[in-house]
Order: structure tokens, then sequence, then C-alpha cells
């Protein structure tokens, strides 16, 4: 009788060791299953941010380069408004010393 008393003493804090494994196994496959579900959002999260600063070094970029390109043409212009001026310039120049050159021959005659 003892040895029965003793072994269902054993069942029974067997049994319930066993119970609070299973709880504590259930709880941490919970906490677990929300851990998880969290590091997912927070992957996700992490993507749109990522995709938004993407989005907008692009346009960004896309605005730098435009703006470059517009710069770039309107030096562009401007050179060659100067390059026709120096042009003529020179032209102007040539007809002064050309006139000079006349007016000294003119006058040594």
């Amino acid at each position: 009788e003892v040895q029965d008393g003793i072994q269902s003493s054993f069942e029974l804090h067997k049994s319930a060791l066993t119970s609070q494994l299973d709880e504590a196994l259930e709880a941490h496959g919970r906490e677990a299953s929300r851990h998880h579900d969290w590091l997912r959002e927070e992957a996700s999260r992490q993507q749109l941010a990522q995709d938004g600063i993407q989005t907008s070094l692009e346009l960004h970029k896309s605005a730098l380069t435009s703006q470059l390109d517009e710069a770039l043409e309107a030096h562009g212009r401007e050179a060659s408004r100067h390059h026709d001026w120096l042009r003529e310039e020179a032209s102007r120049q040539q007809l002064a010393q050309d006139g000079i050159q006349t007016s000294l021959e003119l006058h040594k005659s």
C-alpha cells in the first residue's frame, strides 16, 4: 500500500509537471509566433522605408540631372552668343584696322 501511495503521488506529481511543461511550451509558442509576426511586420516597415528613400533619391537625382541639363544648355547658348560677339568684334577690329591702313596710305600719298 505504501508502494501504491508513492506510485500514485509520483504519477500526480509527474502529471502536474507535464501539464506545467505543456502550458509553458504553448505560452512560448504563442510568444514566438507573436515575435515572428512582429519581425515580419518590422521587415515590411523597413522595406517600405527603404523603398521610400530610394524613390526620394531617384526623384532628387532626376531633378538635379534636369537642372544640370538646363544649366548646360543655357551655358551653351551663352557661349555661342559670346563666340558670335567675338567674331563680330574681330570683324569690327579688322574693318577699323583696314580703315586706318587706307587712311595712312591716302595720307602718305
